[in-house]
């Protein structure tokens, strides 16, 4: 319904159609997954934009210009073209080397080629950049949950979530469901012998759940922490209340996991036709 109530501005206006209308079509075409279209929208944006500061020394292109480029980028990802992708966004760094959107996405291409340093100096420039900046702290905190798992990289990974609630952002619901996982994962991996042992790592698990119900108090509908807490449910052998919550979220999330959870809460109760019918 937007876009074709954008499109119809744009017909009406013609040639005088501004950039930062077209551009506005061309996201939404691409968040619709129309990349062709989108494609052909950025590139009209563009040529509006070249044109415009042709006609008008004043006029402010350059904002405009670098998002287009993002755009293609993020484009071009999209369509798998990951080369090209990698190329637009080190294009863009060369000529705004602080674009912490460029950095971030050439981070994330890396990681998913498995070829990211964690000590790289992209890594290190998202910080640098903006501190504050909320996304580039996830995706951090992401390539540190996707290491390989030692102790020393799950503190690391508790600490910078913790950074990030404490000091920039107390309800950023990414950070307290990841720091809850982290806390979860530690609990789960627990081999107690003694009671104090035993009475820590339930004392582990009832932290993680207090941090998922923290997140549900922000998003209500958060499917990822009510999750969490089903499987700290299931995991102290609340078989029953985790199902409960295993049920409604498979109502949200399409997750092959979720079922293979369930079933193996029944067949912990010696259910095992429910078992078998999850599995």
């Amino acid at each position: 319904m937007l876009i074709a109530v954008l499109q119809q501005a744009r017909e009406l206006e013609g040639d005088k159609a501004t950039p930062q209308l077209i551009n506005n079509i061309g996201v939404l075409q691409h968040t619709k997954g129309s990349l062709p279209d989108a494609q052909l929208l950025y590139q009209a944006a563009w040529e509006a934009s070249v044109k415009l500061s042709e006609q008008d020394a004043d006029a402010e292109t350059d904002d405009l210009l670098i998002t287009l480029s993002y755009n293609l980028g993020r484009l071009e990802e999209d369509a798998k073209n990951l080369d090209e992708a990698k190329r637009t966004y080190e294009g863009i760094l060369k000529k705004y080397p602080d674009y912490v959107d460029a950095v971030a996405r050439l981070c994330y291409l890396d990681a998913v080629a498995s070829s990211f340093d964690p000590s790289s100096r992209l890594l290190k420039d998202l910080l640098l950049i903006d501190p504050t900046n909320l996304e580039s702290r996830a995706l951090i905190g992401w390539h540190l949950s996707h290491q390989r798992r030692s102790r020393a990289i799950e503190d690391a990974e508790q600490k910078h979530f913790v950074q990030t609630l404490r000091h920039f952002d107390k309800h950023d619901t990414y950070s307290l469901i990841s720091l809850a996982n982290s806390v979860l994962r530690h609990a789960r991996e627990m081999r107690p012998q003694m009671e104090a042992e035993k009475e820590k790592r339930k004392k582990e698990y009832a932290r993680a759940v207090d941090m998922f119900q923290k997140a549900l108090e922000l998003q209500p509908k958060n499917a990822y922490a009510a999750q969490g807490i089903a499987i700290a449910f299931a995991e102290e052998k609340k078989f029953i209340e985790a199902n409960m919550i295993f049920n409604k979220v498979k109502e949200t999330l399409k997750d092959a996991s979720i079922s293979i959870n369930m079933g193996h809460c029944y067949a912990d109760q010696r259910d095992w036709a429910r078992a078998i019918q999850n599995v």
